[in-house]
């Protein structure tokens, strides 16, 4: 799964940086206490996702930049913990 990861970065650079651009200017939006309706103006494409889906977003964003979460890529780690 690393190598996959891996691969699809490599393969797909702006999507990387799309990632956490969006989640940086969903968060300032948030933070600047815009409503769900005032950032899909703001937005049109946040218009695609409920806002929860968007808050889920913001949050599961704000944790992998702080480090606080962590998906190590592996769905079935073997007998040491390892992929």
């Amino acid at each position: 799964m690393k190598v996959k990861t891996i691969l699809d970065v490599i393969s797909q650079p702006f999507g990387t940086a799309r990632l956490l651009s969006a989640h940086s200017t969903l968060r300032r939006a948030k933070d600047a206490g815009l409503t769900y309706e005032q950032i899909c103006t703001v937005f049109p494409d946040a218009a695609k996702y409920s806002p929860p889906q968007l808050e889920g977003f913001i949050l599961i964003g704000e944790d992998l930049v702080a480090g606080d979460t962590h998906f190590d890529g592996c769905l079935m780690p073997d007998a040491k913990g390892g992929c």
